[in-house]
């Protein structure tokens, strides 16, 4: 028992297989709501995070789960040379009642005969073929693996054309038969070689030969009792060293915020804004000569046109990128495709909120939500422990130059009504989701987002405000300012 463990215990480790933990989620007691600013420090880190090109994504569940078929593999590989090894050190030889150190002391005194002392050929062979049927390694006494093995040949060698091993086995054959046909042969342990097979057969002297029911109980038994406890010692390594490194890991934040998405049944919706269908609407009438007067613009018809926000669309196939290495499948809906029974049967995301209804209907009661004054007008994130408070807006007719920032708002929501979880993801600009969903993806973007959680926040749901710097349109460092947990 103790030399299948250690064997076993040394398989394990030659492997270096670091196995990770997996992300554990469960539901808690709701906690008061609380309301946290965040501090500044967290600007730079997400700053550099978001600014990196996106990086490819790896779930723990997917290493624990291929590091597993990798200990699954090496157990059944050390198994099979232990049990091999075992075969070849106890099992008996081919014939009841016949021990193999009897076969091996049998063989040496054969080979010291002049009948093969002086014959180098018919030596090998015959030591070959005993040795492989002693080791219950029948598969190697074929004629070319015998003709590799034992006369050099090449692997490629033609065996009908080489004869080489055949007339071999016939000369072993012959000298055999010759050696125990001698004057007092017949008391000793009897070594034939089968016509038309290479696997040796070992048989008692007539006089020895003991009744079935009166031989000693064979090493068999003992050999079955280590086929079962290697493998059981290996299966219980194996998890012993899973449960401690799945202690000594910590858990990402990453993880921790997606857990209650990954660990609930089907598919993820990740539901798309959908712009207003009124572009034919919009389009002028035309005067009696058929052109428009006056034209719409190219860029302006192909917005209208669009079913979901291109923006978005960019945002999700991301998003599916990392749910796909997290083993989670997802499927893509515009929001006006979107139907209750939908969000009911599997956990969302949510993109965007004014041209995504159900952006609007989840989150109209919740602590922070968009509002706005009109389509080209002025546009916020209200807090509703101060709805006078707008901070945290722009104004869409400004020029894209005179603004400085942009806001984006994170949720995470059990839903009282659908009964799962969904995420929002929606910035008061495309450009504001972009950010906010790379935030999400980003594992070190998320351990800075989360460095200013209260203790068991993962239990949660959350709600984050992140405010852009905006340099001439384009992005620059990003913060969280501002959080509510309940």
């Amino acid at each position: 028992m103790e030399d299948a463990v250690l064997h076993a215990n040394s398989e394990l480790r030659s492997a270096r297989i670091s196995v990770p933990s997996a992300a554990v989620w469960s539901a808690g007691p709701p906690r008061a709501a609380t309301t946290r600013s965040m501090p500044q420090s967290t600007s730079s880190n997400l700053s550099a995070s978001l600014n990196r090109p996106l990086e490819a994504y790896r779930s723990h569940d997917a290493q624990v789960i291929d590091c597993w078929l990798k200990l699954r593999e090496l157990a059944l590989a050390g198994i099979s040379r232990y049990w091999r090894r075992l075969r070849g050190a106890n099992q008996p030889a081919r014939g009841a009642g016949v021990d193999s150190d009897a076969v091996r002391a049998q063989v040496k005194r054969v080979l010291a005969d002049p009948l093969f002392h002086n014959s180098k050929r018919y030596t090998n062979l015959l030591r070959y073929l005993v040795d492989k049927t002693l080791q219950g390694q029948q598969d190697a006494l074929k004629e070319r693996i015998i003709g590799i093995e034992v006369f050099g040949r090449t692997p490629d060698y033609d065996t009908s054309l080489d004869a080489t091993v055949r007339v071999a086995a016939t000369g072993v054959r012959k000298r055999l038969n010759r050696y125990y046909n001698e004057s007092g042969r017949d008391q000793e342990l009897r070594i034939e070689v089968p016509v038309g097979s290479y696997v040796a057969e070992f048989k008692l002297p007539k006089k020895n030969q003991l009744p079935l029911d009166a031989l000693p109980a064979p090493r068999r038994h003992k050999l079955q009792y280590w086929y079962f406890v290697v493998p059981l010692a290996v299966v219980v390594l194996a998890f012993a060293g899973w449960k401690i490194q799945r202690r000594l890991t910590p858990v990402t934040a990453i993880d921790k915020f997606w857990a209650p998405i990954l660990e609930s049944s089907g598919p993820v919706l990740l539901c798309l804004s959908s712009p207003p269908n009124d572009f034919i609407n919009s389009i002028p009438p035309k005067n009696s000569s058929g052109s428009a007067k006056p034209a719409m613009p190219l860029h302006e018809f192909s917005n209208r046109r669009s079913q979901v926000s291109i923006t978005d669309v960019n945002a999700a196939n991301d998003l599916a990128s990392f749910l796909r290495g997290k083993r989670k499948d997802s499927v893509m809906r515009p929001s006006r495709g979107t139907n209750l029974s939908d969000l009911r049967s599997s956990p969302a995301v949510i993109f965007g909120n004014f041209d995504n209804e159900w952006a609007n209907r989840l989150g109209t009661d919740l602590h922070f939500r968009f509002r706005r004054e009109a389509e080209l007008g002025k546009r916020w994130i209200e807090n509703t422990s101060n709805p006078t408070n707008r901070d945290w807006a722009l104004d869409m007719s400004d020029s894209y130059e005179q603004v400085n920032s942009d806001y984006a708002l994170i949720s995470r929501v059990l839903d009282p009504t659908t009964g799962q979880w969904w995420i929002g993801i929606a910035g008061l600009t495309g450009l504001g989701t972009q950010i906010a969903h790379q935030m999400l993806i980003d594992p070190k973007a998320m351990a800075a987002v989360s460095s200013g959680f209260p203790k068991n926040w993962e239990r949660n749901n959350l709600q984050v405000v992140i405010a852009i710097k905006m340099v001439h349109g384009s992005p620059g460092a990003s913060q969280v300012v501002a959080s509510y947990f309940w």
